[in-house]
Formats: structure tokens, sequence, C-alpha cells
């Protein structure tokens, strides 16, 4: 009886566990203090989780070479949307996870992004099987999101 009790206890965390790391559309945007918009433009969003954003720097020279991770939520947008779905809220087609490291010396002016695709979900948070993208952002577009996450950092809660 014991096992069964444990059993059932342990597949129920397991189920919440997934339920957690569901992502949505609506999740994103009722959350702006958690979720915070550092990049976008036709094609897609870039949010940033900045629960999961930790960072460290040098000590031999303060602020001169800041390492940072946290979690990015992508929405991805339909690429030709109708009247229709604007009206029905369809736009977003698909959202990624991607676990992030970003890397940057400020005295050399050298900014780097590392970023591993986790999970894919569609509008409504439902998980995409097999469905890997690659994020690829311009060096000019990275140096900017770095800038940000460095001002985000300071700032957080």
């Amino acid at each position: 009886m014991k096992k069964i009790i444990l059993a059932t206890c342990a597949a129920l965390l397991g189920l919440g566990t997934l339920s957690v790391n569901a992502m949505d559309s609506a999740t994103l945007r009722s959350h702006p203090d958690q979720y915070r918009i550092l990049y976008a433009n036709d094609k897609q969003v870039i949010y940033g989780d900045m629960q999961s954003l930790s960072g460290l720097e040098t000590r031999d020279m303060p602020s001169s070479i800041q390492n940072m991770s946290l979690t990015l939520y992508v929405e991805n947008y339909v690429k030709n949307p109708t009247d229709f779905d604007y009206a029905e809220g369809k736009t977003v087609s698909s959202i990624s996870e991607y676990q992030s490291e970003w890397l940057g010396n400020k005295v050399k002016g050298h900014y780097q992004e590392k970023c591993t695709w986790a999970h894919s979900y569609d509008r409504n948070g439902k998980i995409l099987s097999d469905t890997q993208e690659n994020l690829s952002l311009s060096s000019s577009d990275v140096e900017d999101i770095y800038r940000m996450l460095v001002r985000l950092s300071r700032v957080r809660k």
C-alpha cells in the first residue's frame, strides 16, 4: 500500500513539474516584471526570464568582463497573418525556449551569445515535438541585448 501511495505522489509531482514548464503567450504578456522584452522585430519577440538571470564580473577590473545566463522565450509570428488571425489572436505560431549564456568584454568591445534550444510550444502552451530551432542574431543585436541585460541585472528584484 505504501508503494502505491509513493508511486502516486511521485507521478503527481512529475505531472506538476511538466505543467509548470509549459509556456504560452498569455503568461509572457501577463507577467512583465518577470518576462522582459529584450528584442523585437517583425518576425519574433525575445523575452528574458528575469528570475533565471545570473551573472558574474571579474574582480581585477570591475565591469570589464561580465558573463550572464538566463532563460529566453522567443515568440515566433505567423509569416503572412490575415485579418482573421489578428482578430482571433492567432498571430503567434510557436514559442521556443532557450538556455542562453551571454559573454562580454567591454574593454575589447567583444560580445558573444550561446543559446541552446530547450523546448518549443504552440501559442497555447502545448509542447511541440522535434521542432528544434536555432536562434540567429546579428552581432549588433547581440551587443544591444547584452547591454540591456547588464542594465536589467542591476535593477531586478
